[in-house]
């Protein structure tokens, strides 16, 4: 489900209609099931995984925000990142070691058929894996208190206008504005509203705008044809990178509709 989608246009409306019609702890719930139903659009496989890392951290968490043992408190730091950091390495680098190995025994005259496994990388597993690492730390070292509710930590993981595009949000910032009830506020609805509208007119038409500038621009940089697949490439990832900041400002119109600031 891509921003710039009627569906999800679709999506977001009803999401803010019925989440205005609801009080503060219907809409923490209703807006956590809607943030797993917009992450599972992909692949409900990828948001069983995302279920089962938030579920581990938030029962880690609250053990060690009631344990007064510090070597037991550090042992349960350790064990989430390295249950985080070892999901995460294992879904980005996989593919990239099985090939390398391979390439390897290739070299040194070895034949050897590794099994054909593809891994695919979730959509925003180093969003939220981040920023479960960095609640789990603040946890930790007391700058926040543990949540006790799975719907509201649940929530700051998975809040979908940040879950796929970004930015990692600090848990000082962002949980308690979740923990809180919110109020209807006619201009931060309007002003969302503007951010989402500049966002998505960013999104669909200044993209082809600035690919066709850049393509002349690499063009001039390297006219040789052998060249002409890296110019490619790294004009490419500088519209990837672009187009990020478009989506972020987009995301940051959501969240401002729900009634959720942009800043603590």
């Amino acid at each position: 489900m891509l921003f710039d989608t009627p569906i999800f246009f679709l999506f977001l409306c009803l999401t803010v209609l019925c989440y205005w019609c609801l009080n503060f702890r219907a809409q923490n719930k209703f807006l956590l099931i809607a943030s797993y139903f917009f992450y599972g659009w992909w692949d409900w496989r990828f948001l069983c995984l995302m279920i089962a890392s938030t579920v581990i951290d938030y029962l880690i968490a609250i053990k060690i925000a009631d344990t007064k043992d510090q070597r037991l408190r550090r042992s349960l730091l350790i064990l989430s990142l390295v249950i985080n950091f070892s999901i995460l390495g294992f879904f980005k680098y996989f593919n990239f070691f099985a090939d390398s190995l391979h390439t390897s025994l290739s070299a040194l005259g070895f034949q050897i058929a590794l099994p054909l496994l593809r891994i695919i990388l979730p959509p925003g597993i180093s969003f939220y894996t981040f920023q479960e690492v960095a609640y789990i730390v603040d946890v930790y070292a007391g700058r926040v208190p543990a949540s006790r509710s799975f719907f509201d930590y649940g929530l700051f993981i998975s809040l979908f206008p940040h879950l796929i595009a970004g930015p990692i949000q600090r848990p000082s910032h962002l949980l308690p504005q979740v923990q809180k009830p919110r109020q209807w506020d006619s201009d931060k609805v309007f002003d969302g509203l503007l951010l989402i509208l500049e966002g998505l007119l960013q999104v669909c038409h200044r993209r082809q705008l600035r690919a066709h500038r850049e393509c002349r621009f690499w063009r001039c940089v390297w006219p040789a044809k052998s060249s002409r697949g890296a110019a490619r490439n790294l004009r490419f990832r500088v519209a990837d990178i672009r187009r990020l900041q478009r989506v972020q400002q987009h995301c940051a119109g959501k969240r401002t509709a729900h009634g959720i600031p942009l800043h603590g």
